[in-house]
């Protein structure tokens, strides 16, 4: 069964991608639980110009297990021709998976 929830937003650039990052732990010098997870999603038109909402699969209970996470909606900024464009991120939004 895929689980999923939906998010929403404005502006000029419409998200490429949606990326879970588990925080770090700050009680050790490695932290073998931190995880960055890039989540599918589904992207529809809002009713006004540069709104949007998505639909996205949250992560398998093996990849992203119970806890908090943080929320991270990223866009692609144009580039010169020929060039990669720039990954913008989105201020965090912490969430929780039960």
């Amino acid at each position: 069964m895929t689980r999923t929830f939906e998010i929403s937003g404005s502006g000029e650039l419409p998200p490429t991608e949606v990326v879970l990052l588990r925080p770090a732990s700050a009680t050790h010098f490695f932290d073998f639980d931190q995880r960055y997870i890039e989540l599918a999603f589904t992207l529809t038109p809002g009713g006004d110009p540069g709104e949007w909402t998505a639909t996205v699969e949250a992560p398998t209970d093996d990849l992203g297990p119970a806890g908090w996470y943080m929320l991270f909606v990223i866009a692609e900024t144009e580039s010169l021709p020929g060039a990669p464009g720039q990954r913008v991120p989105s201020p965090a939004r912490f969430i929780k998976f039960e």
